[in-house]
């Protein structure tokens, strides 16, 4: 191990997204699961407890990292559009499509 490695810490960085990927999945999963009859308010109140308890545990993204996130999130949703819309075309002809719709 060199000490950039113990520096930086890839490997706990990387295990520590990999649990908030696996904790935000469960939790995505708990909203979807309807609340039983006459116990929506406790349910309500419960997902809002454990939704702030997952989000006080994951890493801060940086703040130099957001923007650029936030971009290549959008683009991935609006690729994910173009083949909705269009089920015969491939990844890489939508992601040009996009580009074509973005160029001025």
């Amino acid at each position: 191990m060199t000490l950039i490695d113990m520096v930086v810490d890839w490997r706990g960085n990387a295990q520590r997204h990999g649990d908030a990927v696996r904790q935000l999945a469960a939790l995505k999963a708990e909203y979807r699961t309807p609340p039983a009859p006459g116990d929506e308010v406790a349910e309500k109140d419960r997902l809002s407890q454990r939704y702030q308890a997952v989000m006080d545990a994951l890493p801060p993204i940086p703040e130099g990292y957001f923007l650029s996130l936030k971009a290549s999130h959008l683009r991935k949703v609006e690729i994910s559009k173009i083949l909705s819309q269009n089920p015969g075309m491939t990844p890489r002809q939508a992601s040009r499509e996009l580009n074509r719709r973005l160029s001025p």
